[in-house]
């Protein structure tokens, strides 16, 4: 529910047997064409071409193909003929079983070394599809379902409102995304009521912004050391209990942190950079306050993901990788009330922070 508080309604990728975000097992006797179609469905994600009478209404996205069953050489075979190769889209990417690889490290097994293997090359390339081919080459099986689970972790993204600054610091976009860049898939008139703040040499002032097509875009002060803000998205009613969903986006420039990178008590919730020996660390403060034990969400500059929680002074632990994060977190008050006649029992407040780590000095 955490998740799907904030995700788009889910697009169509092969009519109505799949879609976005969904799990879905393709089974039949030997011999009859699964992977052959498993291909197809692949390329017509990538190229965005529906295969008719299927409907494809989600954008063309990259697609990991791991493939269990044909070698690099085998997979070459079939997709030529004597015009020449088949040329798939640049977003179709495929990823082979090697046999020569070294053996897990002791303490894991088989399939878990596999899964992370996997795992790896979704973030590394950031897929928005995967397809194997086929998961019973997986030791535990078809009738394991820990491993498609695991695998359908490694999509569970959030989209959040992110101020993302340009490198000139002179202007910023806001994104509503499950990262830094624009979701095309997702209409951005619903955090237009955003209200922006900067503080350059000392003082806040408002900083207005205009509505791209899949962005809003700001143009920053001179000086502009941290920009934030907040912005009402709506209810969210599939819940446990109904919950007004707010945002508090916030960026760093110029690799402020500690005090020059707080807001302070009159935020409702933020997170704050801390430089600690060379690294940084995040620490998640609610009304002023730290918060011990919660979960914070913490993309690194190489694209990974990671989930970590806040030791009792509200901290993370260090990281020490140069470049920018983006990190988000959760807190939730019980506050009842009333938005266009609709009652909500809670306030769901999500917390966002895109800040630059420097290269560490030689």
């Amino acid at each position: 529910m955490d998740l799907a508080e904030r995700e788009p309604e889910p697009k169509m990728l092969f009519g109505e047997f799949w879609s976005q975000g969904e799990l879905c097992i393709l089974f039949a006797d030997t011999n009859v064409g699964k992977s052959v179609l498993a291909v197809q469905i692949a390329n017509s994600i990538t190229r965005h071409r529906p295969i008719r009478p299927f409907a494809l209404k989600a954008r063309s996205a990259k697609v990991l193909y791991v493939d269990f069953e044909l070698s690099t050489q085998q997979f070459y075979t079939r997709y030529r003929d004597e015009k020449g190769n088949y040329n798939f889209n640049e977003k179709f990417i495929r990823a082979g079983f090697n046999p020569g690889a070294d053996m897990p490290p002791e303490g894991y097994s088989y399939d878990d070394y596999v899964i992370a293997g996997i795992e790896y090359k979704i973030q590394l390339v950031r897929a928005g599809v995967l397809i194997i081919d086929n998961i019973t080459c997986l030791r535990g099986g078809i009738e394991n379902a820990a491993v498609a689970l695991a695998l359908t972790v490694a999509f569970a993204t959030a989209h959040m409102v992110y101020v993302v600054p340009a490198k000139d610091a002179k202007t910023a976009t806001i994104v509503f995304s499950d990262s830094l860049d624009p979701d095309e898939e997702v209409p951005i008139e619903k955090i237009k009521a955003l209200k922006l703040t900067a503080v350059a040499g000392g003082k806040a002032a408002a900083v207005e912004h205009k509505t791209e097509k899949h962005s809003l875009s700001a143009t920053l002060p001179a000086d502009t050391k941290l920009v934030y803000g907040s912005v009402t998205y709506g209810l969210f009613t599939r819940g446990e209990k109904p919950a007004l969903l707010v945002y508090h986006p916030k960026a760093i420039l110029g690799g402020a942190t500690g005090k020059d990178a707080t807001v302070g008590e009159k935020a409702a919730t933020e997170i704050v950079p801390v430089a600690d020996g060379g690294k940084v660390k995040f620490q998640f403060i609610v009304s002023g306050k730290p918060v011990a034990e919660a979960d914070v969400n913490v993309a690194l500059p190489d694209g990974k993901k990671e989930k970590v929680k806040t030791d009792k002074e509200g901290f993370t632990p260090a990281f020490d990788a140069a470049g920018r994060y983006a990190v988000y977190a959760k807190h939730v008050e019980t506050k009842a009330g009333e938005v266009d006649g609709k009652k909500y029992e809670q306030v769901s407040h999500y917390a966002t922070l895109v800040a630059d780590a420097p290269a560490k000095a030689k």
